[in-house]
């Protein structure tokens, strides 16, 4: 059962609460993958798996957090860290790369 990343925005409101943004354009095959994936990408942050939940902590700078979640065919709005890891997009399908 592959996964994905869920782009999700702190807002601080008030009654501090996450607004979906959207699922990055990236597919894992295991949600450790995804997490290494996350980690190797955000230095500064607390690993996203830090807590046991599979969600990061918000970045202050951009207000975003991650978690993983099983890919249940989603639309994946959100660019991947790297653009080198965007999938190919044909007329007839979209290629990914298992990311790890």
């Amino acid at each position: 059962m592959p996964f994905v990343l869920e782009v999700l925005r702190f807002q601080s409101t008030g009654d501090d609460h996450f607004e979906h943004v959207g699922y990055m354009r990236a597919r894992f095959m295991y949600k450790k993958d995804a997490a290494s994936y996350y980690d190797r990408h955000n230095p500064r942050m607390r690993a996203l798996n830090a807590h046991g939940t599979w969600t990061s902590d918000w970045d202050p700078h951009t207000n975003l957090a991650f978690t993983v979640r099983t890919d249940r065919h989603v639309r994946q709005t959100v660019a991947p860290f790297d653009p080198a890891d965007e999938p190919v997009v044909t007329a007839e399908e979209t290629w990914y790369t298992w990311l790890k």
